[in-house]
Formats: C-alpha cells, sequence, structure tokens
C-alpha cells in the first residue's frame, strides 16, 4: 500500500515595523528604560539613564541626564533642550542645537549654529563644529574634532582675543576713539601668539589700520582719499581711507591697505610712516625760504656770506617743502 505525502508550504507575511512615540512630557521624569529602534522619545520634562537603540529629541525645556545612545541609535538636542553626560558609542549619532554637557563620543557629534558643547570627550568618534556652534573644554584623547566654516579663506591661528571688538564694520570704527585705543594697552611690534585652542578664518585679501593723526593733511582728509603707508620692513603700499572720527583736536583714520597683508597679518600694533605726497627734490625747512615777488629762494650761508638761489616749490609741508633749482 502506497502512502500519499502531501506537502504543506507555509508562507510568511512580512508586516511593516510600527513606528511609536513615546512623550515625556514637561513637569514629568522619566527614569530608566529602552528605547528601541522603532520609538522616538520625545522629551519635554525630564529623562534619566535611558538607553537608545531608536531616537530621543530632546526638544526646548527638556532635560536628559546620562543617555547611552548605541549603535543606530539618535539623539537630536534642539535649541533649548540641554543633554548631560550622554554617551554616543560607535555608530551613534548627536547632534546638538542645544546644550549639550560632558559627552563622552565614540560615535559621530555634530553642533549646529546655536548649539553648545561644554567638556566634551572625544574617545576615537568624530567631533563636527558647524559655523556658528560652540566647543568649550573639549578633550581629545583620540578620533578627530573638525571646525567647519561656510566661509572659505586662510586660516590663522594667531588669536589674541580682540577679534569680536575689532571688527571691520562701521559699528566698529565709530567705538574707536583715541582713549579706546590707547586703553588696549597693546605693545608696538608685538607679535599676537599662537593659539592650540582656536583659530579664525581670514574671508579676504585686505585689512583695515587705525590710527590718529592731528596733522594739517589729517584736518583736510576726506574718506575715499589714497595715502601712501611705508610698513616696518620699509616697503610702501597704498592705502584708502574708508572711515574719519573727529575726536576734539585729533582724527582717527581707518585705512583700507590690499597688499603687504602677509606682513601685517602677524601684528596687532605696529609703527608706520604715513606719506601724504610724494614729490622728488631737494628737502628743505621752510624758514630758509624766502618768497618775493611771487618768486621762491632759498637762503644760503656760505662762510657768513648769505645767497639767494631762485627755486621752484613743487610742494610744501608743515616743516619742510620739496624744491627743485
Amino acid at each position: 500500500m502506497k502512502k500519499l505525502g502531501l506537502s504543506l508550504a507555509m508562507g510568511l507575511v512580512p508586516f511593516p515595523a510600527l513606528a511609536v512615540t513615546v512623550n515625556v512630557d514637561a513637569g514629568t521624569t522619566a527614569t530608566g528604560g529602552l528605547i528601541n529602534p522603532v520609538v522616538t522619545q520625545n522629551v519635554y520634562g525630564t529623562a534619566n539613564d535611558f538607553s537608545i537603540y531608536g531616537t530621543q529629541q530632546v526638544m526646548s525645556g527638556g532635560l536628559t541626564n546620562n543617555s547611552n545612545v548605541f549603535s543606530g541609535g539618535y539623539q537630536n538636542i534642539s535649541s533649548g533642550g540641554t543633554s548631560n553626560n550622554s554617551t554616543i558609542q560607535v555608530n551613534a549619532v548627536q547632534s546638538i542645537s542645544g546644550t549639550a554637557n560632558g559627552t563622552k563620543v565614540e560615535g559621530s557629534s555634530t553642533i549646529n549654529r546655536g548649539g553648545i558643547a561644554n567638556n566634551t570627550i572625544v574617545n576615537g568618534g568624530k567631533l563636527s563644529v558647524l559655523t556658528g556652534g560652540s566647543s568649550v573644554g573639549t578633550v581629545l584623547n583620540s578620533g578627530t574634532e573638525s571646525i567647519i566654516s561656510e566661509n572659505a579663506g586662510i586660516v590663522s591661528y594667531k588669536v589674541d582675543g580682540l577679534e569680536a571688538v575689532l571688527k571691520p564694520t562701521e559699528e566698529c570704527f565709530s567705538t574707536l576713539t583715541k582713549e579706546y585705543l590707547e586703553n588696549l594697552d597693546l605693545k608696538t611690534g608685538k607679535i599676537v601668539t599662537t593659539s592650540e585652542e582656536s583659530g579664525k578664518i581670514i574671508d579676504n585679501t585686505y585689512c583695515y589700520i587705525a590710527t590718529i593723526s592731528n596733522t594739517e593733511e589729517a584736518k583736510n582728509a576726506e574718506v575715499g582719499d589714497t595715502v601712501r603707508v611705508r610698513l616696518p620692513s620699509g616697503s610702501e603700499v597704498s592705502a584708502e581711507i574708508t572711515y574719519i572720527l573727529q575726536d576734539d583736536n585729533d582724527r582717527v583714520l581707518i585705512l583700507k591697505i590690499e597688499k603687504g597683508v602677509e606682513e601685517l597679518i602677524s601684528y596687532r600694533k605696529i609703527s608706520f610712516d604715513l606719506i601724504w605726497w610724494s614729490e622728488t627734490g631737494l628737502k628743505v625747512p621752510n624758514p630758509a625760504i624766502v618768497k618775493e615777488n611771487d618768486l621762491a629762494y632759498v637762503v644760503r650761508n656760505r662762510a657768513g656770506y648769505l645767497n639767494k638761489l631762485l627755486v621752484k616749490v613743487k610742494r610744501e609741508g608743515e616743516k619742510y617743502s620739496i624744491v627743485e633749482p
């Protein structure tokens, strides 16, 4: 007798995993628990000691303590939210638009514009600071910290802390009185030290110099005038007067320089010559020039004998003139 075999095929119909949202309401505290990959936890109140395999959203006013974000997990700290002592494991991600304190990074953490990260410890992970983000007290045991700017330019680590107050704006220029500049107590020719913690991006090829003058030329100067500046190296460059501030009997002139910037980048205060005009000829003290009938003469004393030499005055300054025989 033959036996008949009946083959049964059982098919498994997959069901999609359903996303689940869990809220920690404002004014409440949730302690301990597991956030699975399909779960999003929105924290408006306080969440302590959670293990995150899914997503933890720290909302404005929300607070988390000791979150542990595992591989594939994601912690997002919104503006106004705070995270304390989170651990971001390998292949986990943290995004900071609020405040994160004491984070340990083995995976990836990004500080967005307006975000603040204090005392972060990077252990083999990657910390990225975008433009407008702030990272203070970072300890880099291993891994990388990248500071990413929206602006292209030259990175300089010559930082002295005055970058925030000496800005190339009219609002800043209007505050640069003689008293203000002198109270900065800067030493002429002192090189700005190289910082190991801070840097700046120079996004242009020009710089500004503020100088104080009470000469007649300065009193008659106007915005847009061009002068020459003799730098400490002896080289001369052209400069444009871009702003003038009247300060009692003095004038503060803001000069814009487009060449020789590489020579100035290491200094905050320099000594230079301001050249209002340039002529070739003989330099003669003004008292030695006598004018008669619209003619100019130089009085020359030779062994007690005075001679008058007819000259052409090419340019007259406050103390000296340039003449041509």
